[in-house]
């Protein structure tokens, strides 16, 4: 904090201090005041020592991540008008600090401890991956750690689990985040007419497969094409210019595993349409690989007694018959509240996207979460 207060000091200052030249991250330099390049140097170790990096100035070979982190809080509380007229400082923000917490929020999103802070992350996620005034490098990156969350079954569960009863609604705030994305651009997934069924018109901007705020509407008759359509075999489904597919839409390196760079790498227009398809995907495959071994074991390998029918057709799993202090049984109730609280986005998304120009291998994910979902 004294460093931080000497640079204000210097800044309030008439006469002008003996500048020094200060390399930035960026690989420019800038002349700065001694107690600016002291603070800049002071700071920029602590960013290094939160990322368990070696600092170049302070003499120090080990600071807790935590104590790192605090102290670099307690600087952004106290000394943030002194960062907007320091734009040296943004990019050790830049350069360090936000590459650490997208790391740590990717690979370990969800902690116990940091319950609220966790909140705080996902929504401001989600509120980047739905404003269009974004830079596309920034919602792209979202998408990317959202990717990795959705990927996360057990996640996904707890997120509902901890926030849905709490009124935060942040699940639900995601699915409906992910059904506007998808349906942001209808012209660049290549929207047609091959997937609505014979006699049944394509969805307009108004019509049955619209979502508002207040909900969504599904137009039975558009599904029943689409599935009647899927069962008959999709023919030149990538005709066109338009459409996605795992080779035209991807990154060889996403984003994220490109962060010590200063400009953004070029990103194709679609590919965070990709990562939304893939968020949708892997929620719907997430629940239904958690449900589907319990309702196999409980319901189709149950033994069955002595003169009891053979059912062809397995009923459905009555989870109050179920042991209610089972941790198996607490996950399925959360899964039903799950699907009862977000299938109408969800399906809704996936109609949308299911009757887009997909690649072969995109349409059968597509196709096999729309079955997951239902079934």
């Amino acid at each position: 904090m004294f460093v931080v207060d000497k640079m204000v000091d210097e800044d309030r200052q008439d006469s002008s201090p003996e500048m020094h030249d200060v390399k930035l991250p960026d690989g420019t330099t800038k002349s700065l005041g001694p107690s600016a390049r002291d603070a800049f140097a002071v700071f920029e170790d602590l960013c290094l020592l939160a990322n368990s990096e070696k600092p170049n100035f302070l003499n120090l070979d080990f600071l807790h991540k935590t104590f790192a982190l605090e102290l670099i809080e307690s600087v952004l509380t106290n000394y943030h008008d002194s960062f907007r007229v320091h734009p040296e400082l943004i990019q050790l923000l830049r350069h360090h600090l936000c590459p650490l917490l997208l790391k740590a929020l990717s690979e370990r999103p969800f902690s116990v401890e940091l319950e609220t802070e966790s909140e705080v992350f996902l929504m401001l996620l989600i509120k980047i991956i739905t404003d269009e005034d974004h830079p596309q490098w920034m919602r792209v990156l979202a998408m990317e750690i959202m990717r990795g969350l959705c990927s996360d079954a057990e996640l996904m569960r707890n997120v509902w689990d901890r926030y849905e009863a709490s009124g935060s609604k942040v699940f639900t705030a995601l699915i409906t985040a992910l059904n506007r994305l998808v349906t942001e651009k209808p012209a660049m997934l290549g929207v047609g007419t091959q997937m609505m069924g014979l006699n049944v018109p394509a969805h307009s901007e108004s019509g049955p497969m619209s979502a508002s705020s207040s909900g969504y509407s599904l137009d039975i008759n558009g599904v029943a094409g689409m599935v009647a359509n899927a069962a008959v075999g999709v023919v030149g489904m990538m005709g066109g210019g338009a459409g996605l597919s795992l080779q035209g839409s991807a990154m060889k390196l996403q984003c994220i595993d490109q962060l010590d760079k200063a400009d953004s790498p070029p990103i194709p227009e679609s590919y965070i349409y990709l990562l939304g398809i893939q968020c949708l995907v892997s929620l719907c495959k997430g629940l239904a690989s958690f449900t589907g071994p319990f309702y196999t074991q409980i319901v189709i390998q149950r033994p069955r007694a002595a003169g009891e029918a053979v059912n062809r057709a397995p009923p459905a799993l009555d989870i109050s018959t179920l042991p209610p202090d089972e941790a198996a049984t607490k996950h399925l109730i959360i899964v039903q509240n799950i699907i009862s609280g977000g299938w109408p986005a969800l399906l809704a998304a996936l109609s949308f996207v299911i009757s887009t120009n997909l690649s072969d291998e995109l349409f059968v994910d597509v196709l096999a979460s729309y079955q997951a979902l239902v079934n």
